[in-house]
């Protein structure tokens, strides 16, 4: 419960003050007898001239805010000041065409607060460098590597024993001096990109201020205003003269526990924090560590047991009802890759209760979260925020828009959406497509291909209805695979055959790829009557062995923890576990080699599933005019069959001509026993 004092209580507020912060000099503020006070410093006031006009949040950094003008106030104690935490940010309402969406995550940074003289500083750590503590270089750690002050504010009040002070917080929450919000146009975008103009200090506020034991959060209003606006975006911008965006600040107490990093290795792919080693002599120096969960067994000695605290995912009020049961079981199926990393029950799925007192926001819940956007930046996206020092995941959220179920086209251009894909990627629209995941986005259009597919095959209202849930699933899998720490393999859709993929018995149990990492398309009937698995029902094969490589927890030192890691990765040669990530992919012409990094294909003989596809479409595109442009019904559904068959007949197109020149990489060590060489010119009949 928050502590709102009455203005003329000044000793109440004075005792609540010094229980919160622990120092005794703060007690002595309320006493007649006192020893001698220190010599003031110009300027600074005596604590009570600020807190007495205050409300005090009390929490990890006590906040107080001014009852009349609404101006922030931070308290510094000796045991704050230097101490490092974790700041995270994340926008709760934004305009897309100016980059800001909701549920975007910010970077995770460590700063903390040192005191200089009269003023405070906010530092940022650098986490990139390695220093041996045994090496005599860890005593020359700080060389050429910049820590920045990121914003510096004068102590307004202090008490008489210089313990505990209070700066002013309004900068830190209202201006760009914590985080750069607004971000220069990308090189050769400059005439098309969505100017903001001018922060306007005045006009933005603070909307709100949470402060529990562990995290201070601030949820701010950034307004800017651009009189003589260039790029006036979507419908959804009311006024591009004036643009508003809601940002939650967190800062987090850093965690302590017997949590141990795991290094990144290139035949597994996991998002992790880059850390050079200063002190080694290794050609390469890279001392990555993954990003993942801190999961423990509660009986360590068992060969599989429940954690000591399982990861919790909520599922929003705001998510239709009729979608819950798939969510659930999209997230559920991960426990089957957790168990062989001997941890069962690993993932616990609740609703959130229309009566619930937080919001999707606070980050000490796990939300997968739904909107509904004028302009959706995504179908689906997956972020987690993380310990930087370790790459211990802290919290997640998925967030997945509307549109993904519903039968319309995002794009409005007719004839760049019928030559989709065909056009090359700019180096800008390629970084963008590699930095975001787009899965969701892509399974989109899979979506509406194969529902224009199956509708040509007279498929029952029960088979079509499965394929709409088997592809929610699937999204549903994909994004939470992001936030257990998983980045995407673009080449597990290569492990079978044409003929297999018509296999349940194969698909059901090995998927219809190796991993719901990838970007596959729809597993659909050739002809009508055969019966497929459509999408992902389960983590596939590369899945479970990454999540073992991430999870499985290792007793014993680092030497023994090593050697384990070791025999799990000797396993990578398995034709089941092919991996290849965004770095490698050839989605855009002249970046990438291995042309079974590839989105949108599928199987081992990727030539042979393209002209089948494009057959398909052929055969479905003479019925759609019989089937769309008949009746009281407008031409949109059939403009939309229109664009999606001719989309995926070039998607297919793009996936054969990777083949020309193409070379197999193979991505094991030289210890390794394997038939492959590290470089393979693709065959000369696929060329």
């Amino acid at each position: 419960m928050l502590y709102r004092p009455k203005p003329k209580l000044h000793r109440a507020l004075f005792l609540s003050l010094a229980v919160l912060l622990g120092s005794p000099a703060v007690h002595a503020l309320d006493k007649k007898k006192e020893t001698k006070e220190p010599k003031k410093e110009e300027g600074i006031k005596p604590l009570k001239e600020i807190t007495a006009k205050c409300r005090l949040f009390k929490g990890l950094y006590p906040i107080l805010r001014d009852t009349a003008n609404g101006d922030l106030y931070l308290v510094l104690t000796e045991t704050l000041l230097g101490r490092e935490l974790l700041h995270f940010s994340q926008v709760v309402d934004g305009v897309v065409d100016a980059g800001f969406f909701r549920g975007a995550y910010g970077q995770s940074r460590i700063l903390r607060f040192d005191r200089y003289f009269d003023r405070v500083d906010l530092i940022q750590r650098n986490t990139g460098y390695y220093f041996d503590p045994e090496s005599p270089l860890s005593k020359a750690r700080g060389a050429n590597i910049n820590e920045p002050v990121l914003l510096s504010e004068k102590i307004v009040a202090m008490n008489k024993a210089q313990d505990s002070l209070i700066i002013k917080a309004n900068e830190l929450y209202l201006g760009e001096g914590l985080e750069q919000m607004k971000h220069p146009a990308p090189k050769g975008m400059e005439d098309r990109w969505f100017d903001l103009g001018k922060l306007e200090k005045d006009r933005s506020k603070v909307l709100d201020v949470r402060n529990y034991p562990m995290n201070t959060d601030v949820i701010s209003e950034y307004v800017w205003s651009n009189p003589y606006p260039r790029v006036h975006g979507g419908e959804e911008v009311t006024d591009a003269r004036s643009v508003s965006v809601k940002v939650h600040h967190s800062f987090i107490q850093l965690p302590e526990n017997d949590f141990r990093p795991r290094r990144d290795d290139p035949r597994v792919g996991y998002f992790y924090d880059q850390i050079e080693d200063m002190t080694t002599t290794d050609a390469v120096n890279y001392r990555d560590q993954i990003h993942r969960w801190h999961l423990k067994k509660k009986d360590p000695a068992a060969r599989v047991s429940d954690p000591v605290e399982p990861i919790t995912w909520w599922i929003e009020n705001t998510t239709p009802k009729e979608l819950r049961p798939s969510i659930r079981e999209g997230v559920l199926a991960w426990n089957e890759a957790f168990e062989l990393a001997g941890i069962s029950n690993a993932l616990v799925v609740k609703e959130q209760p229309d009566t619930a007192s937080w919001d999707a926001g606070d980050i000490r819940y796990n939300v997968l979260r739904w909107t509904s956007s004028p302009e959706p930046p995504f179908g689906g996206y997956g972020p987690s925020f993380v310990d930087p020092r370790t790459g211990q995941i802290l919290g997640a959220d998925v967030m997945l828009e509307y549109v993904f179920v519903t039968n319309r086209l995002r794009e409005r251009e007719l004839f760049r959406i019928a030559g989709m894909g065909m056009m090359a990627l700019s180096e800008e629209e390629l970084l963008h497509s590699k930095q975001n995941c787009t899965f969701a986005s892509d399974l989109h259009m899979n979506v509406l291909f194969g529902s224009t597919v199956l509708d040509a095959m007279d498929l029952s209202e029960m088979e079509r209805s499965r394929f709409l849930q088997e592809a929610l699933r699937d999204l549903t899998l994909h994004e939470v695979g992001h936030t257990l720490g998983l980045s995407h393999n673009m080449k597990a859709s290569s492990i079978h055959t044409v003929e297999q993929l018509r296999d349940k018995e194969i698909t059901g149990r090995e998927g219809i790829t190796g991993s719901v990492m990838d970007y596959s398309p729809a597993n659909l009937p050739w002809e009508p009557g055969d019966e497929v698995d459509y999408f992902h029902s389960t983590p596939g094969p590369y899945d479970k062995w990454a999540i073992r490589y991430g999870y499985t927890e290792i007793a014993g030192n680092k030497e023994v923890e090593n050697a384990k890691l070791r025999e799990i990765l000797a396993e990578s040669t398995s034709p089941l576990l092919i991996f290849g990530n965004d770095a490698d992919d050839m989605r855009s012409p002249g970046h990438g080699i291995d042309p079974r990094v590839m989105i949108f294909d599928m199987s081992a003989d990727p030539v042979e599933h393209g002209l089948r596809t494009i057959q398909i479409a052929e055969r479905t595109m003479a019925t759609v005019k019989d089937r769309y442009a008949t009746g009281h019904r407008s031409y949109q559904e059939l403009r939309d069959a229109y664009m999606v068959l001719t989309g995926r007949m070039i998607n297919a197109c793009n996936v054969m001509t990777r083949q020309i020149g193409g070379i197999y990489v193979d991505r094991s060590f030289a210890d390794q026993e394997t038939s492959e060489v590290p470089y393979r010119p693709v065959e000369k009949e696929t060329q």
